[in-house]
């Protein structure tokens, strides 16, 4: 009666065996347990194999997949807002720009955001911060009656270091003689990315509790967050 390897070395096999015979044998399936999803994969070829070495990819992780769905997902998010961005020419003053949010373009357009709107109404531009301004100190009059940011304290922290951050950014880039856009503009931009890190952060944080079923998490990347879009009313933008 032969008896069963004890162990890979003992194992007759055509080509040498990987050094790492590990595979993730606890990974929920998605094809095996969720039956549209079973369904759809008829069209690759079926479910996985009962016999399929699940977990070896070195370099198509599901880590890796999903922070590449993520940052697909947040390109679209992008473009959806970057038509409130683009500049216009100030009638009666060569050389001057603008945000062109003529004929109520950031409704119709569909792109408006509280990033862009907020800019200047909480006093986040390079002016305002030259002059002290900072979030709960610095306060405005709406109607007669004085206003303070209304955010929670760690977005009023986000948008005080994205507020210095891209007043930098436009420093260094006069600095250098590159282009130049609205402060608004260079606000934007460093808010996109660094948003776009807390995202991946998230996504990251999330795989860690669910190795098991890593693609749960899918979820989580295909969604886009959205700045709150309620109160409009706005002195933008500079």
């Amino acid at each position: 009666m032969e008896s069963t390897p004890s162990s890979p070395s003992e194992v007759d096999s055509p080509a040498p065996l990987d050094d790492d015979p590990r595979l993730a044998t606890d990974r929920v399936l998605p094809s095996w347990n969720e039956p549209l999803v079973a369904q759809l994969s008829t069209s690759i070829g079926g479910p996985v194999g009962v016999h399929a070495a699940v977990g070896r990819s070195r370099n198509w992780t599901p880590l890796r997949v999903l922070l590449l769905i993520a940052l697909a997902v947040m390109a679209l998010g992008w473009f959806g807002k970057a038509g409130c961005i683009q500049q216009t020419d100030v009638a009666g003053q060569p050389g001057q720009s603008r945000l062109d949010w003529d004929d109520q373009r950031q409704f119709v357009g569909l792109c408006y955001s509280n990033i862009v709107a907020g800019y200047s109404q909480n006093h986040l531009t390079p002016t305002d911060l030259a002059d002290g301004a900072a979030p709960y100190r610095t306060y405005w009059d709406v109607d007669g009656e004085r206003q303070y940011l209304r955010a929670p304290v760690v977005t009023g922290a986000f948008m005080y270091v994205t507020a210095q951050a891209s007043r930098g950014l436009g420093a260094l880039v006069e600095a250098t003689g590159l282009p130049r856009s609205l402060d608004v503009v260079y606000y934007f931009v460093v808010a996109s990315i660094l948003l776009a890190f807390g995202w991946l952060i998230a996504i990251w944080a999330t795989m860690r509790t669910r190795r098991r079923d890593p693609w749960i998490v899918a979820l989580i990347a295909i969604s886009r967050s959205r700045w709150s879009t309620s109160s409009p009313r706005t002195r933008c933008c500079r």
